[in-house]
């Protein structure tokens, strides 16, 4: 069963900012040891950085807990063998999932030249038999929601 959604976009500008200059700390603050590893050999590692924040964010959304709760460190997202994002949990992450239900964590991660998005869903374990309406659902491409999103200019999207 479904306890919680969440989703975040994130204007990459934010977390290349991060990274120059003095960018240690806020590397090691915000992503594991694992994360730092499996970023080396990208040929693009800002926006592989920037997916994890969105996804990190969109896990804070989805477990409804404020953002001074858990560290970003105790939200791990890595790539299984097929290149699906996994999410670990540690510390007090996994001690607030534990406390609310939640069994496991999904998450899925796109971005575009200025932006990154992430969508995260938390689940209990038991199985659950799912309806129609439930099964089926639309998808919305990242580049018609960011052609939206210039169109609407709600958000302050460059057009």
């Amino acid at each position: 069963m479904i306890l919680g959604i969440g989703a975040d976009i994130l204007d990459i500008k934010r977390i290349r900012n991060g990274l120059k200059g003095d960018s240690e700390a806020f590397v090691q603050q915000t992503f594991t040891a694992k994360e730092q590893e499996e970023t080396s050999g990208r040929p693009d590692p800002v926006s592989y950085y920037a997916t994890r924040f969105a996804a990190k964010e969109a896990v804070f959304k989805c477990f409804g807990i404020a953002g001074d709760e858990v560290s970003l460190g105790e939200i791990e997202i890595l790539d299984n063998d097929v290149g699906q994002p996994h999410v670990t949990l540690l510390g007090r992450a996994r001690e607030i999932a534990r406390q609310k239900g939640i069994r496991d964590v999904r998450v899925s991660l796109s971005y575009e030249t200025d932006y990154a998005v992430a969508f995260a869903v938390a689940q209990d374990s038991k199985r659950h038999k799912t309806s129609k309406k439930i099964r089926s659902f639309r998808v919305i491409d990242l580049e018609a929601f960011i052609m939206f999103m210039k169109r609407s200019n709600k958000y302050g999207v460059k057009r």
